[in-house]
């Protein structure tokens, strides 16, 4: 086996909750289950190609961090390398950091959840995500007539404990404008024209641009100069050429991986409430940002 061939076994076989493993074992591992060979002989091809493995993790891991991209390894703190799961907990972690890793060790459940949503609901559930994280004016547009965006929101930061000297003289006027869309698919796969269409409909919006005979009721007004985050969301995976573009473009994606990540962060417990129960209290109640 070659090292990139090794390194992409070990990326697909380590678990999020997974303790440290040496990373020499590792490859020994991967070496044996994929080839015909005494240990001995294993573990001296481990040690002829541990450096090379082990930069190679360390480039994917440095990959995804720059593209915002779930990684579900890293390294321990330790000169001698050893691979473990991100949601790994030792016995001396702090409570906040052993209840976070509690929360995220229930993703397949939440996984399942999402993919048990229909398109209506999981556009909906980004609603009631960017309500939970603070933003205002969230708005779910109707899927007949959303101009290539399902949602909308404000995050004020001036409203949001700001801390920085310059909040208090421009509170009122540091908003960052949340759109996105958000594909919920049963077969399809991903397509790079979706993120290409996202961030043409932003520049219309921005220029109130559209091909309605009518104008949409946004409950907020998308100026040429407005800071504006572009959010694409997806019910399956992004394609490694997706995530370029993401990252060269500046949208930001929430894949199912990412997705569910977020929902366990912000305390969404599928064993106390399914999501599907989330979203129909969130559309079925008094709240005046969701269009009914």
């Amino acid at each position: 086996m070659t090292p990139n061939q090794v390194s992409k076994a070990i990326v697909r076989s380590v678990q999020r909750n997974d303790p440290p493993v040496l990373l020499f074992d590792l490859i020994v591992t991967e070496i044996e289950a994929t080839i015909s060979i005494d240990l001995p002989d294993a573990q001296e091809k481990a040690s002829k190609i541990l450096a090379r493995v082990r930069q190679k993790l360390e480039d994917e891991i440095y990959s995804r961090n720059l593209q915002k991209r779930p990684c579900d390894f890293c390294f321990s703190n330790s000169d001698t390398p050893y691979v473990q799961g991100v949601d790994y907990v030792r016995p001396n972690e702090s409570e906040a950091k052993k209840s976070a890793a509690a929360a995220r060790a229930k993703l397949a459940i939440i996984q399942a959840q999402i993919l048990a949503l229909s398109a209506e609901e999981f556009e909906r559930l980004m609603g009631i995500i960017l309500s939970k994280m603070g933003l205002e004016n969230v708005y779910v547009t109707k899927s007949s007539s959303d101009d290539g965006v399902d949602f909308i929101g404000c995050f004020n930061i001036g409203n949001n404990n700001t801390e920085i000297l310059v909040a208090e003289h421009f509170s009122s006027e540091l908003e960052l404008i949340v759109v996105g869309q958000a594909k919920r698919y049963t077969t399809s796969k991903f397509k790079l024209s979706e993120l290409r269409e996202l961030i043409g409909s932003v520049q219309l919006l921005k220029s109130n641009i559209s091909a309605r005979v009518e104008e949409l009721e946004w409950p907020i007004k998308i100026r040429v100069a407005d800071p504006v985050l572009n959010l694409f969301v997806i019910s399956n995976d992004v394609s490694d050429s997706g995530w370029r573009l993401a990252q060269r473009s500046g949208v930001r994606i929430l894949d199912l991986k990412k997705l569910s990540i977020l929902l366990a962060d912000l305390g969404f417990d599928p064993d106390e409430k399914s999501l599907a129960d989330h979203c129909s209290d969130w559309s079925s109640s008094s709240n005046t940002n969701s269009e009914e």
